[in-house]
């Protein structure tokens, strides 16, 4: 049976490729982001070892979600990349305590939620 691996931020960057090395390896790969049309394409494009699924990471249901959709489809979960990350393209001076605590809720509580 293969191993399952859970990437978030698997839309672009780093989290795509590494989905796209893992299938190619052998490995399902559920794929998360909050943008489902992209990682539908990047699903499609790996084929049967990938499982797209929607998902917030600072939102504990939407994390509960992901991870019962992936059971139910592979029966487990071998590792879990948390590569979801954002950034603020702000000068220093410009940023704000919203600023500061969204990429740190997807840095934290994303970690923590998955």
């Amino acid at each position: 049976m293969a191993k399952t691996l859970i990437i978030t931020g698997a839309s672009s960057g780093i989290g795509e490729a590494t989905a796209r090395a893992a299938a190619q390896s052998g490995w399902n790969v559920a794929l998360l982001a909050r943008s489902q049309d992209k990682l539908d394409a990047i699903a499609r494009d790996i084929g049967d070892a990938a499982l797209a699924i929607a998902c917030d990471v600072t939102d504990l249901a939407s994390c509960q979600t992901a991870a019962n959709a992936l059971l139910e489809r592979w029966g487990r979960v071998d590792i879990l990349v948390n590569n979801a990350g954002i950034t603020q393209p702000l000068k220093i001076m410009e940023i704000g305590p919203e600023n500061y605590d969204a990429v740190t809720d997807v840095s934290l509580r994303g970690t923590l939620y998955m």
